[in-house]
Protein backbone atom coordinates (compact mmCIF):
# COMPACT_ATOMS: atom_id res chain seq x y z
CA UNK A 1 0.00 0.00 0.00
CA UNK A 2 1.16 3.42 -0.38
CA UNK A 3 -0.62 5.03 2.66
CA UNK A 4 0.01 4.04 6.28
CA UNK A 5 -2.80 2.94 8.77
CA UNK A 6 -4.04 5.99 11.32
CA UNK A 7 -5.07 5.24 14.33
CA UNK A 8 -8.23 6.59 16.21
CA UNK A 9 -8.44 9.59 16.86
CA UNK A 10 -8.21 10.72 13.28
CA UNK A 11 -5.94 13.56 12.47
CA UNK A 12 -4.97 14.24 8.97
CA UNK A 13 -3.31 17.11 7.09
CA UNK A 14 -5.72 19.53 5.54
CA UNK A 15 -6.41 19.00 1.65
CA UNK A 16 -5.20 15.49 1.24
CA UNK A 17 -6.10 12.50 -1.05
CA UNK A 18 -7.42 10.08 2.08
CA UNK A 19 -8.58 6.45 1.21
CA UNK A 20 -10.88 4.62 2.96
CA UNK A 21 -10.99 0.92 3.04
CA UNK A 22 -14.15 -1.45 4.26
CA UNK A 23 -14.06 -5.09 4.65
CA UNK A 24 -16.96 -6.90 4.60
CA UNK A 25 -17.37 -10.44 5.28
CA UNK A 26 -20.04 -13.35 6.42
CA UNK A 27 -19.62 -15.22 9.45
CA UNK A 28 -21.70 -18.42 8.36
CA UNK A 29 -22.96 -19.31 4.83
CA UNK A 30 -25.78 -17.30 3.79
CA UNK A 31 -28.14 -18.73 1.03
CA UNK A 32 -28.04 -17.76 -2.96
CA UNK A 33 -31.34 -16.28 -3.40
CA UNK A 34 -34.08 -13.97 -1.83
CA UNK A 35 -37.06 -14.87 -1.12
CA UNK A 36 -38.88 -12.37 -3.14
CA UNK A 37 -42.07 -14.33 -4.71
CA UNK A 38 -43.29 -11.43 -6.71
CA UNK A 39 -39.90 -10.91 -8.20
CA UNK A 40 -39.79 -12.23 -11.98
CA UNK A 41 -37.31 -14.53 -11.93
CA UNK A 42 -34.91 -15.38 -8.45
CA UNK A 43 -33.49 -12.34 -6.95
CA UNK A 44 -30.01 -12.44 -5.70
CA UNK A 45 -29.08 -10.01 -2.99
CA UNK A 46 -26.41 -7.20 -2.81
CA UNK A 47 -24.67 -4.41 -0.33
CA UNK A 48 -24.32 -1.03 -0.87
CA UNK A 49 -21.82 0.87 0.75
CA UNK A 50 -22.46 4.66 1.60
CA UNK A 51 -19.54 7.35 2.46
CA UNK A 52 -21.46 10.62 3.52
CA UNK A 53 -21.49 13.48 6.19
CA UNK A 54 -24.90 12.70 7.12
CA UNK A 55 -24.39 16.25 9.62
CA UNK A 56 -24.76 18.78 6.17
CA UNK A 57 -26.33 15.85 4.16
CA UNK A 58 -23.55 14.90 1.85
CA UNK A 59 -22.78 11.99 -0.39
CA UNK A 60 -18.82 11.53 -0.64
CA UNK A 61 -19.17 8.15 -2.73
CA UNK A 62 -21.77 5.08 -3.31
CA UNK A 63 -20.31 1.77 -4.38
CA UNK A 64 -22.16 -1.28 -4.37
CA UNK A 65 -20.39 -4.74 -3.49
CA UNK A 66 -21.46 -8.42 -4.24
CA UNK A 67 -20.12 -10.70 -1.56
CA UNK A 68 -19.10 -14.51 -2.46
CA UNK A 69 -21.98 -17.14 -1.00
CA UNK A 70 -19.12 -19.01 1.16
CA UNK A 71 -18.09 -18.11 4.50
CA UNK A 72 -15.38 -16.24 5.85
CA UNK A 73 -14.73 -14.73 2.31
CA UNK A 74 -14.45 -11.06 2.38
CA UNK A 75 -14.60 -8.45 0.18
CA UNK A 76 -13.30 -5.08 -0.10
CA UNK A 77 -14.60 -1.83 -0.91
CA UNK A 78 -12.50 1.55 -1.35
CA UNK A 79 -13.27 5.10 -1.23
CA UNK A 80 -10.72 7.86 -2.14
CA UNK A 81 -11.83 11.02 -0.76
CA UNK A 82 -10.00 14.10 0.01
CA UNK A 83 -9.62 16.32 3.42
CA UNK A 84 -11.18 19.78 3.70
CA UNK A 85 -9.10 22.33 2.64
CA UNK A 86 -10.63 24.64 5.49
CA UNK A 87 -8.24 25.76 8.43
CA UNK A 88 -6.35 23.64 10.92
CA UNK A 89 -8.26 22.11 13.73
CA UNK A 90 -11.64 21.27 12.16
CA UNK A 91 -13.48 18.38 12.73
CA UNK A 92 -15.12 16.89 10.63
CA UNK A 93 -17.87 13.34 10.84
CA UNK A 94 -17.83 11.05 7.99
CA UNK A 95 -20.45 7.93 8.46
CA UNK A 96 -20.24 4.52 6.53
CA UNK A 97 -23.37 2.95 6.01
CA UNK A 98 -23.61 -0.28 4.64
CA UNK A 99 -27.34 -1.17 3.20
CA UNK A 100 -28.47 -4.52 2.03
CA UNK A 101 -30.36 -4.40 -1.06
CA UNK A 102 -33.24 -7.24 -0.06
CA UNK A 103 -33.27 -7.47 3.65
CA UNK A 104 -34.17 -5.43 6.47
CA UNK A 105 -32.92 -5.00 9.74
CA UNK A 106 -28.99 -5.50 8.85
CA UNK A 107 -28.12 -1.59 7.90
CA UNK A 108 -25.27 -0.71 9.60
CA UNK A 109 -23.62 2.42 10.25
CA UNK A 110 -20.19 3.16 11.56
CA UNK A 111 -19.32 7.44 12.57
CA UNK A 112 -15.64 8.28 11.95
CA UNK A 113 -14.71 11.23 13.33
CA UNK A 114 -11.53 13.59 11.63
CA UNK A 115 -9.72 16.35 12.59
CA UNK A 116 -7.46 18.05 10.30
CA UNK A 117 -4.45 19.04 12.23
CA UNK A 118 -0.75 20.62 10.76
CA UNK A 119 1.17 18.34 8.82
CA UNK A 120 3.82 18.56 11.51
CA UNK A 121 1.60 16.70 14.01
CA UNK A 122 0.61 13.82 11.80
CA UNK A 123 3.86 12.47 11.44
Amino acid sequence: RKGKLVPEPYKVPPDVELELAVVMNYENTPCKFVHAPRFPKKKTYSWWCILGDTEVDELVSIKKAILPTRARTERRVNFQFCSPADEVGETFTLSVLVMSDSWFGLDQQLDLCITTVDKAEVA
